[in-house]
């Protein structure tokens, strides 16, 4: 049987409240939607200490109210700080490396259905965005801050009203998006060959569980493996295959220290073609077994 991921969904925010003692006023939770109020570094530390990536299954959407994080974000390193928003979509894997003793986040987490039609979806959430941080403005910033103050109490009102809540959210997701296509906006068209490498880092956080070879990202893209490669390693600094490798690493690893799932299951479910080579795959990069990693 599988166990829970270890992350920042239900099971994880229980096992922080319990392992940090954080009180009722920082943290309200139930299995629709979680609220973080004012957050302290115990809980980061809690997280950033076991060293290990994080599958996110969820919406999140935060706000850095102090300090500053440096996280890997679906590949890409990150360096997030005071007055920055935070958006990560379902799929987003997060490594956090290090964070300052001031950091303080406050954010909102919808375990449950999002609030909208299908037709009114905001296009944050409709499948390709997985992630952004981005600085905004103080007065953007406490108006956004205002939203969470006003989610907190309807979440703590008596009789709790789902319909008045669950509208509230709705505004949240949409400032959100707002915020997101004025600056795709504002940012100046990439260069052509960081458009291939940004398309390129999307097939990879989409695809790297099924397809391990470069000739394939390739093809999607309609170019030959050297041009892809070239551009990748001119863009990036490093190799395409070295991008591929490490997202399936990432995953890899997330399975093998937060699922009881066999070793055998897992190559299969990372489309290895047996469970020796998925042993030495691992071996070659991470420098022991699956087995020695489970354990360590």
């Amino acid at each position: 049987m599988r166990k829970n991921v270890k992350t920042f969904d239900l099971s994880m925010l229980q096992e922080i409240v319990t392992h940090t003692e954080v009180s009722t006023d920082e943290v309200v939770y139930n299995p629709h939607f979680a609220l973080v109020n004012h957050s302290n570094t115990r809980m980061f530390r809690y997280v950033a200490g076991k060293g290990e990536p994080l599958s996110i299954n969820d919406y999140r959407l935060g706000l850095i109210v102090s300090g500053e994080a440096h996280a890997s974000i679906n590949l890409i390193e990150r360096h997030i700080k005071k007055g920055s928003i935070v958006f990560f979509a379902p799929g987003s894997i997060v490594h956090p490396h290090r964070f300052s003793d001031d950091l303080c986040i406050r954010g909102f987490a919808l375990f449950d259905e999002l609030p909208f039609s299908n037709h009114l979806l905001p296009e944050i959430c409709r499948g390709m965005v997985r992630d952004f941080q981005m600085s905004v403005d103080a007065t953007t910033f406490g108006l956004l801050g205002n939203m969470l103050d006003v989610l907190w109490k309807l979440a703590h009102a008596d009789p709790f009203a789902p319909t008045v809540f669950n509208s509230m959210v709705a505004t949240y997701f949409n400032l959100f998006n707002h915020l997101y296509l004025k600056r795709q906006e504002q940012t100046p068209a990439p260069s052509h060959q960081t458009d291939i490498f940004n398309r390129f880092i999307q097939l990879v956080n989409s695809e790297y569980r099924r397809q391990h070879n470069l000739s394939y990202y390739a093809g999607r893209l309609f170019l030959t493996q050297r041009y892809l490669g070239n551009i990748v390693k001119r863009v990036s600094g490093t190799t395409a295959k070295a991008w591929i490798d490490r997202a399936l690493l990432t995953e890899a690893k997330i399975m093998l220290r937060h699922t009881d799932m066999p070793v055998g299951d897992i190559a299969d479910a990372l489309h290895f073609s047996n469970p020796a080579f998925f042993c030495k795959y691992f071996r070659r990069l991470n420098g022991c077994s699956p087995l020695d990693y489970r354990n360590g």
